[in-house]
């Protein structure tokens, strides 16, 4: 048997997640840093990354692996929370970590539940399946 190229341990991943896209997910991120990509440890991990699809011969340009998140909005830090200072938006974050309703100029998604409830689950999986 050939023995295997540690760079290209694929099989599992090939056959769940490394695949052109055909529908869009609902879920999302909501990204409160600085932006990571200027850290020299972000960077590092970017290359590490872009070298890993080379070597398993996939194109890290080839927008059908749909890597990442497109970003489809920005908080505006001054008019939602009166400053722009990181420290302070995250004190007032920490505060409120449940995310209560979400509004677009098209609709409004109403979550009634908090993250502490012991059967936030249900609550949660219960509001989708009504979705």
């Amino acid at each position: 048997m050939k023995p295997r190229n540690p760079d290209m341990i694929i099989d599992n991943l090939i056959t769940t997640t490394m695949r052109g896209q055909l529908e869009a997910a609902g879920d999302f991120d909501i990204e409160w840093a600085n932006n990571p990509g200027n850290y020299d440890w972000q960077k590092k991990h970017l290359a590490d990354f872009r070298k890993w699809l080379i070597n398993n011969r996939f194109d890290p340009e080839d927008k059908k692996l749909t890597i990442g998140h497109p970003q489809v909005g920005q908080v505006d830090l001054l008019r939602s929370f009166g400053t722009e200072d990181y420290k302070a938006v995250w004190k007032i974050l920490e505060e409120h970590l449940d995310v209560y309703s979400i509004k677009t100029s098209v609709t409004t998604a109403i979550y009634e539940y908090s993250w502490a409830d012991s059967d936030f689950m249900d609550k949660q999986i219960s509001i989708i399946g009504r979705r």
